[in-house]
Protein backbone atom coordinates (compact mmCIF):
# COMPACT_ATOMS: atom_id res chain seq x y z
CA UNK A 1 0.00 0.00 0.00
CA UNK A 2 2.92 2.43 0.81
CA UNK A 3 4.64 1.95 -2.93
CA UNK A 4 0.99 2.25 -4.59
CA UNK A 5 0.50 5.62 -2.89
CA UNK A 6 3.21 7.05 -3.33
CA UNK A 7 3.53 5.80 -7.15
CA UNK A 8 -0.37 7.20 -7.50
CA UNK A 9 -0.28 10.55 -4.97
CA UNK A 10 2.81 10.74 -4.95
CA UNK A 11 2.90 10.31 -0.84
CA UNK A 12 1.40 8.23 1.79
CA UNK A 13 0.35 8.77 5.03
CA UNK A 14 1.29 6.44 7.88
CA UNK A 15 -0.85 7.14 11.00
CA UNK A 16 -0.70 5.59 14.47
CA UNK A 17 -3.50 5.57 17.12
CA UNK A 18 -3.24 6.92 20.91
CA UNK A 19 -1.61 4.14 23.24
CA UNK A 20 -3.24 5.02 26.23
CA UNK A 21 -1.35 2.41 28.10
CA UNK A 22 1.74 4.70 27.44
CA UNK A 23 0.25 8.02 27.49
CA UNK A 24 1.03 8.40 23.95
CA UNK A 25 -0.95 10.90 21.56
CA UNK A 26 -1.92 9.42 18.15
CA UNK A 27 0.16 10.85 15.50
CA UNK A 28 0.73 10.95 11.36
CA UNK A 29 3.01 11.22 9.13
CA UNK A 30 4.25 11.33 5.37
CA UNK A 31 6.14 8.83 3.31
CA UNK A 32 7.20 9.81 0.35
CA UNK A 33 7.18 13.72 0.07
CA UNK A 34 11.60 13.75 -0.03
CA UNK A 35 12.27 11.57 -2.27
CA UNK A 36 9.12 12.40 -5.07
CA UNK A 37 8.76 16.14 -4.58
CA UNK A 38 12.56 17.11 -2.96
CA UNK A 39 10.84 18.48 0.00
CA UNK A 40 10.30 17.64 3.56
CA UNK A 41 8.17 14.95 5.12
CA UNK A 42 5.66 16.04 7.60
CA UNK A 43 4.57 14.56 11.17
CA UNK A 44 1.60 15.84 13.00
CA UNK A 45 0.64 14.56 16.81
CA UNK A 46 -2.47 14.79 18.53
CA UNK A 47 -5.35 14.30 16.03
CA UNK A 48 -7.04 11.49 14.79
CA UNK A 49 -6.01 9.73 11.81
CA UNK A 50 -8.88 11.38 9.36
CA UNK A 51 -7.85 14.54 10.72
CA UNK A 52 -4.07 14.19 10.34
CA UNK A 53 -4.47 12.96 6.99
CA UNK A 54 -6.51 15.83 6.02
CA UNK A 55 -3.77 18.26 7.44
CA UNK A 56 -0.85 16.53 5.75
CA UNK A 57 -2.93 16.70 2.49
CA UNK A 58 -2.72 20.78 2.87
CA UNK A 59 0.71 20.49 3.39
CA UNK A 60 1.66 17.87 0.36
CA UNK A 61 -0.67 20.19 -2.12
CA UNK A 62 1.59 23.10 -0.76
CA UNK A 63 4.37 21.71 -1.39
CA UNK A 64 4.09 20.25 -4.49
CA UNK A 65 3.04 23.79 -5.76
CA UNK A 66 6.12 24.97 -4.99
CA UNK A 67 5.35 26.83 -2.08
CA UNK A 68 7.43 26.36 1.22
CA UNK A 69 6.78 25.43 4.52
CA UNK A 70 8.74 28.29 6.49
CA UNK A 71 10.35 27.03 10.19
CA UNK A 72 9.16 28.79 12.92
CA UNK A 73 6.65 31.02 11.19
CA UNK A 74 2.99 30.92 10.84
CA UNK A 75 1.90 30.01 7.42
CA UNK A 76 -1.76 31.69 6.89
CA UNK A 77 -4.72 29.81 5.49
CA UNK A 78 -3.22 26.05 5.65
CA UNK A 79 -5.81 24.43 7.50
CA UNK A 80 -8.97 26.45 8.15
CA UNK A 81 -9.50 27.08 11.73
CA UNK A 82 -5.95 26.95 12.67
CA UNK A 83 -2.61 28.91 13.26
CA UNK A 84 0.03 26.80 12.02
CA UNK A 85 3.72 27.01 12.18
CA UNK A 86 6.53 24.20 11.33
CA UNK A 87 9.62 22.92 13.48
CA UNK A 88 12.59 20.18 12.15
CA UNK A 89 12.55 17.36 14.25
CA UNK A 90 15.69 16.56 14.96
CA UNK A 91 17.22 13.21 13.62
CA UNK A 92 17.28 11.21 17.08
CA UNK A 93 13.69 11.40 17.00
CA UNK A 94 12.94 9.70 13.74
CA UNK A 95 13.00 6.30 14.85
CA UNK A 96 10.24 7.30 17.39
CA UNK A 97 7.71 8.32 14.94
CA UNK A 98 8.83 7.89 11.40
CA UNK A 99 9.34 4.18 11.09
CA UNK A 100 7.93 3.47 8.08
CA UNK A 101 9.66 6.68 6.54
CA UNK A 102 13.04 5.52 7.71
CA UNK A 103 11.95 2.42 5.97
CA UNK A 104 11.17 4.07 2.54
CA UNK A 105 14.48 6.37 2.90
CA UNK A 106 16.48 3.04 2.96
CA UNK A 107 19.34 4.95 5.44
CA UNK A 108 19.49 7.57 3.39
CA UNK A 109 19.06 11.43 5.09
CA UNK A 110 16.04 13.20 5.13
CA UNK A 111 14.40 16.15 7.03
CA UNK A 112 11.75 16.27 8.63
CA UNK A 113 9.08 18.85 9.68
CA UNK A 114 6.64 18.92 12.77
CA UNK A 115 3.77 20.66 11.75
CA UNK A 116 2.22 22.60 14.96
CA UNK A 117 -1.47 24.06 15.13
CA UNK A 118 -3.41 25.96 17.12
CA UNK A 119 -6.65 27.59 17.13
CA UNK A 120 -7.17 30.67 15.30
CA UNK A 121 -8.71 33.32 17.01
CA UNK A 122 -10.70 34.13 14.63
Amino acid sequence: MVLRNIEQYGWHCTAVAADADAGTPPFAYTVGLAQRHGQPEILVRGFAPAVAHSMLSACAARLTEGLPLPIGAPVPGLIDGLVCSFVELPPEHYADYMLTALWWHGGQPFVVYELLSQPSEH
